[in-house]
């Protein structure tokens, strides 16, 4: 799934990947297993949005400590 999606593509992917997996017409018999999959790529996006942040929040700390010593 690409990395940044709105709602209809990310149903479009859902329905297209779990039919390429199961069969055609299997999404539409398992809208829950449509609904987990799409908790699941959100689930995915939040834990690289928080990486992302935590790496930034690293790098901002070692120029905070590295100016502290500059000092």
């Amino acid at each position: 799934m690409p990395d940044s999606i709105n709602i209809k593509t990310a149903l479009t992917h859902a329905k297209t990947d779990i039919d390429a997996l199961f069969g055609v017409g299997h999404a539409k018999a398992n809208p829950a297993l449509v609904g987990a999959y799409l908790q699941a790529a959100a689930l995915h996006e939040i834990d690289k949005t928080l990486v992302e942040a935590i790496e930034n929040l690293v790098e901002i700390s070692s120029k905070f400590n590295l100016l502290k010593r500059l000092l």
